[in-house]
């Protein structure tokens, strides 16, 4: 499976799972597909947080 396979696909929920060796963020999306990201080992720098002002 591609990334291009989840585009346009609904987000129905998330959850972040953070035990005491790695924090995995699961985004679930419709079709029972899902995205887990692994941050542990990911730059600060690659991860951004913040309030979108505009809608694409």
């Amino acid at each position: 499976m591609k990334l291009d396979d989840l585009k346009g696909k609904k987000v129905l929920d998330y959850r972040i799972i953070d035990n005491s060796e790695e924090v995995n963020v699961e985004i679930i999306l419709e079709n029972n597909l899902y995205l887990k990201i692994n941050l542990t080992n990911l730059p600060v720098d690659a991860i951004s947080i913040g309030k979108r002002k505009d809608y694409l």
